[in-house]
């Protein structure tokens, strides 16, 4: 069904993993696609409780694919209106997910300017998670 990720239902938990480790993972259109159709597949499911997003190989993912969008050099804000709306609205689908004890992480270690926050709602999922269990 996918090239670019895989979808597994383990239990109460789904789990997709990005698979372009020879681009560290990195997002492309198709990939964005993919990640949307599982998301739909995912959302209706009464017994999913948890959401797993992973990558493959070393790297979760370096980002979006700026090699691709630039290869196809789209010209003018009527160009990149559905190019950014795609790389926006894609990612956007895990923090709008709503489910009963839904957890939303992945296995990158925060950097950048964000970094800061990103440790504290890592810490904050933690401290959380020893409180409590994901019910079935």
């Amino acid at each position: 069904m996918f090239q670019l990720i895989t979808l597994e239902k383990i239990g109460f938990v789904a789990r997709i993993t990005l698979t372009r480790p020879e681009r560290t993972n990195a997002m492309n259109a198709a990939m964005l696609t993919e990640i949307a159709q599982a998301m739909d597949a995912i959302e209706p499911d009464d017994e999913v409780r948890a959401v797993i997003v992973r990558g493959a190989g070393n790297a979760f993912s370096s980002g979006f694919d700026l090699k691709e969008q630039m290869d196809r050099r789209p010209t003018g804000i009527e160009a990149w209106r559905p190019i950014l709306r795609k790389d926006f609205d894609v990612p956007m689908r895990f923090e709008r997910f709503k489910l009963p004890d839904a957890i939303h992480f992945c296995d990158a270690i925060p950097v950048g300017n964000t970094s800061k926050a990103s440790r504290a709602a890592v810490r904050q999922f933690i401290v959380a998670e020893t409180r409590k269990t994901i019910r079935r």
